[in-house]
């Protein structure tokens, strides 16, 4: 394993050579592959004829998964890679997962060379739990800071995953950390409920948020810490406003530290050694993290951002001495903590904003404002063509019947794919299910990332095919009608 780590670390030391001039050349997938990734693929044990397949062929989808590794019980780890310097963005890890379902690979990797994913596919349900790492290859600067990384990197090696209490151990006791501070830091919990009455019967008197606050204090730093850090001021300045959808480059933030000696680049002109807004954000990260377990946190081209299944909630902007706050919330809610967004954050989702000047405002209203913000983002996300109806709908109102089979009719008319309808509303096509007619799952598979599924699946019915989007305007005008109170006979809605 000591071979391994230095093999690892004067790899990864150059790629920080490369990152820190002062205009890298841009490297091609295959150049990223030779340098960078595949040393580090050698030095964790995956080599020789039999152990490691490029270019892996899968099956009906004609895609190839850059790297497959073989163990004893036969397929173990997938890893798919990107150019030095692309961004890992959810649609590389969803296709990367879907790949990895038709031929069971249960684990599953991707890297640019500096960023490393790391997933488990068979966990349920979403993409947020089988992503079970997320480092920076790159955020060492000291021995311990390494070792604390390599720990973490050595989990995809050919030792760990083929030894009884290798990878899955480890998960095992991620897993088990996270979702015991859920329980036990959750004032609410029926476990914390439990434990007050206990306490009672022994004529100790605690009220829920001091126990929560006694586990608080009394638990080590989670073992689920990850390691990308934010980027600075400066960075965010030096780039322009993003796009609707800040979602390029996921990356978690650490507990503390300066940005860019943490990352070991360059700091930019202009930026001090010391933000005073950096100890300020990470008090409001573990501000959070406690009241709302399970955000994840990433930066984007412009500020850090905080999200829950996939729904970002808070934007933070960190000024020189203060931060500013981008939050999910109704316009018309009202607060003296909170100002319309005026330009702020060219962000439409981001309505409201508040200002952060010290410790002393992250106090309980603040924290409501931010819970009150997630649930407004995860209980109204939906796209701009939503149209309040899915095929779990349809199904109810009975304009579709659970085994009816669906056609994916593409351009010119020809049929790219032919499915069922589950009872769940769910479309089956071989072997899996896609909630959405428009999945980008279903989509990468037969090679069309983006598409409007309402208008492309049709179901075959006793009248003859209709377009789900026809399908569902028909339901929608019964729903009109009735609401009039001029319901025709039913005989002429079918």
């Amino acid at each position: 394993m000591d071979d391994a780590k230095d093999a690892i670390r004067r790899r990864l030391a150059q790629v920080k050579t490369f990152l820190a001039q002062e205009a890298p050349p841009k490297l091609s997938e295959s150049d990223t592959k030779a340098n960078f990734i595949e040393p580090v693929v050698a030095a964790l044990g995956w080599e020789g004829i039999g152990v490691v397949t490029r270019e892996y062929y899968v099956r009906n989808s004609q895609e190839f998964i850059d790297y497959v590794m073989t163990g004893p019980s036969g397929l173990l780890l997938a890893i798919e890679a990107k150019p030095l310097g692309t961004d890992l963005t959810d649609k590389h890890a969803a296709q990367l997962i879907q790949y990895c379902a038709v031929e069971g690979i249960e684990w599953a990797a991707l890297t640019n060379g500096r960023e490393l994913q790391f997933f488990n596919t068979f966990l349920k349900p979403d993409l947020a739990a089988k992503r079970v790492l997320r480092l920076d290859l790159l955020a060492f600067n000291s021995d311990a800071e390494f070792d604390a990384l390599f720990a973490q990197v050595w989990q995809l090696s050919r030792e760990s995953m083929t030894t009884p209490r290798g990878v899955r151990t480890w998960l095992n006791q991620r897993r088990l950390d996270t979702a015991l501070r859920a329980i036990l830091l959750d004032a609410g919990s029926p476990t914390i409920r439990y434990l007050r009455k206990a306490l009672a019967e022994a004529e100790i008197s605690a009220t829920s948020q001091d126990l929560a606050q006694w586990f608080r204090s009394h638990l080590g730093s989670p073992i689920t810490a990850l390691t990308i850090p934010p980027r600075s001021e400066t960075e965010f300045r030096k780039v322009g406003p993003p796009s609707d959808d800040p979602s390029p480059a996921p990356r978690d933030v650490p507990p503390a530290g300066n940005v860019q000696d943490r990352i070991g680049v360059k700091r930019p002109a202009g930026a001090s050694a010391e933000n005073a807004a950096a100890p300020l954000f990470n008090a409001l990260r573990r501000a959070v993290d406690r009241r709302l377990p399970g955000t994840a946190w990433r930066t984007t081209k412009y500020y850090v951002a905080a999200e829950v299944d996939g729904h970002t909630f808070l934007a933070v902007k960190l000024r020189r001495d203060r931060l500013v706050l981008g939050l999910v919330l109704p316009p018309d809610l009202a607060d003296p903590r909170l100002f319309d967004n005026a330009g702020q954050f060219n962000w439409g989702r981001m309505t409201k904003v508040a200002r952060i000047a010290d410790e002393a405002d992250i106090d309980a209203n603040l924290l409501a404002l931010v819970a009150a913000a997630r649930s407004s983002a995860t209980s109204g996300a939906r796209g701009k063509a939503y149209h309040g109806v899915t095929l779990r709908d349809l199904i109810d109102a009975g304009v579709l019947q659970a085994g009816t089979t669906l056609v994916f009719v593409a351009q010119g008319g020809r049929e790219a794919a032919k499915a069922g309808l589950t009872p769940a509303g769910e479309i089956e096509w071989q072997g899996q299910t896609f909630r959405s007619p428009s999945d980008r799952a279903f989509g990468s598979l037969i090679g069309r990332m983006t598409f409007n599924g309402w208008t492309h699946w049709h179901a075959d019915l006793p009248e003859g095919r209709e377009s789900l989007a026809d399908i569902r305007a028909r339901m929608q005008e019964r729903a009109r009608t009735r609401a009039s109170g001029d319901a025709p006979p039913a005989e002429q809605l079918a």
